[in-house]
């Protein structure tokens, strides 16, 4: 039986800044909160024009970043290849996130090569949306090297048993470690203060806020919403729709043309990426969230939004069933009528009526997604992966039923 000595573990992703939105922020967050006498962390990563401020304050892990050479979505860094083949030959496990960039190519074709056990957490890029859109090249990276990596790991990583699923409808028969992303509710203000926000956006002065927080691309459904909202603005004079995140695509403009030729748009602010304290403060001076996505493998902004205090509408492709279940927000069918249905019911409560919601979501985070409970969960994988505990409870074997 192996000693607990510390983990060394390697984290190779495509980004560690604000451009790998959820999963960025994930990886920032979990390897602050591992304590170092159980796992110490090198993260390697692409180079990119924020990953110097948004990593600056990782104190509890070595940062590694190199420059890529060609298309950004392929990800060819020879540095990073070069820190790879050294690093992981140090290493005791290492854990890929994400899929379809040569980092978790070099990182499957070395951790084989060495023996070392490899963890892969998709992070929602084996959703059947995801999967269905540029399905030519996605395929073609499968046949290359994707499929490969994915079977030779030791453990796939998920963040909910619908993600799990994701992981068998593609084929795979790995072992399945099903772990949500933690959150520090505290870390989230519930007492509403408006002023950094109105002195920054003075047109939501006086106004509800009815808030869209994701990254933008078509899978967020923000057209679907720009389309509900195009019905509903003149029933609801005293609401702002605020449309915040990083645009990934051209879906932003078409949401905008939409919302424009609705007459929706002196009841629209469109604030753009928010990040760090300002999207706290722009969560904090809310009063209901909505992402009517194609469906999430997890979806933070979700938990952070429920973490302030929010009554949340979600789609049911998400895994949040609790925010019908618990009483803290809707849980709807994709499309537009759901979509006004679920607005209507929400901006028609008292504020009184909603506080109540969004404190039972609160409530819901901060018994389920503690940190320090994640993190627990996550270096038990780690250890069964290396011999030192015997098989984790959340360890699906390949033919044991994932149920919701």
């Amino acid at each position: 039986m192996v000693t607990d000595t510390p983990i060394h573990l390697v984290h190779v992703t495509p980004t560690i800044s604000r451009l790998g939105g959820g999963v960025a922020a994930y990886l920032r967050s979990f390897v602050q909160q591992c304590p170092k006498d159980d796992v110490q962390a090198t993260i390697a990563a692409l180079c990119d024009r924020y990953v110097q401020k948004d990593a600056a304050d990782i104190q509890e892990a070595k940062v590694f970043t190199g420059r890529y050479i060609g298309p950004r979505w392929l990800g060819y860094s020879p540095v990073l290849r070069r820190f790879l083949n050294q690093r992981i030959g140090e290493a005791d496990i290492v854990h890929s996130h994400g899929l379809r960039m040569l980092p978790s190519y070099e990182a499957r074709r070395l951790a084989v090569r060495r023996g070392v056990p490899l963890v892969i957490s998709p992070h929602g890029q084996l959703d059947p949306w995801i999967l269905g859109y540029g399905k030519l090249r996605k395929k073609i990276i499968g046949l290359l090297y994707e499929n490969r990596n994915l079977q030779n790991a030791a453990c796939i990583h998920v963040t909910s048993n619908q993600e799990a699923r994701h992981v068998r409808a593609y084929g795979l028969r790995n072992p399945i470690a099903v772990v949500p992303i933690g959150l520090d509710a505290a870390e989230y203000p519930v007492d509403r203060d408006d002023g950094s926000v109105i002195e920054r956006w003075p047109q939501l002065k006086g106004k509800k806020r009815l808030l869209f927080l994701s990254m933008i691309y078509r899978k967020k459904g923000l057209c679907r919403l720009a389309q509900a909202w195009g019905r509903l603005w003149r029933r609801y004079p005293d609401w702002q729709l605020v449309i915040a995140g990083q645009e990934l695509d051209d879906d932003r403009a078409r949401a905008q043309q939409i919302i424009t030729s609705t007459g929706a748009g002196g009841c629209t602010t469109f604030v753009g990426p928010v990040v760090g304290e300002l999207k706290k403060q722009l969560l904090g001076a809310s009063d209901l969230y909505v992402l009517p996505t194609e469906g999430e493998n997890f979806g933070i902004t979700i938990a952070e939004a429920m973490a302030c205090g929010l009554p949340a509408i979600v789609s049911n492709t998400t895994p949040w069933g609790a925010l019908a279940r618990d009483g803290c927000g809707w849980w709807i069918d994709v499309g537009v009528e759901p979509l006004c249905t679920a607005m209507q019911q929400a901006m028609g409560l008292s504020d009184a009526q909603r506080q109540e919601m969004g404190r039972r979501g609160r409530r819901v985070i901060e018994e389920n997604y503690a940190w320090p409970v994640i993190v627990r969960q996550m270096i038990e994988m780690y250890r069964w992966l290396l011999g030192r505990s015997d098989k984790p409870g959340f360890v699906y074997l390949p033919d044991e039923q994932i149920n919701d």
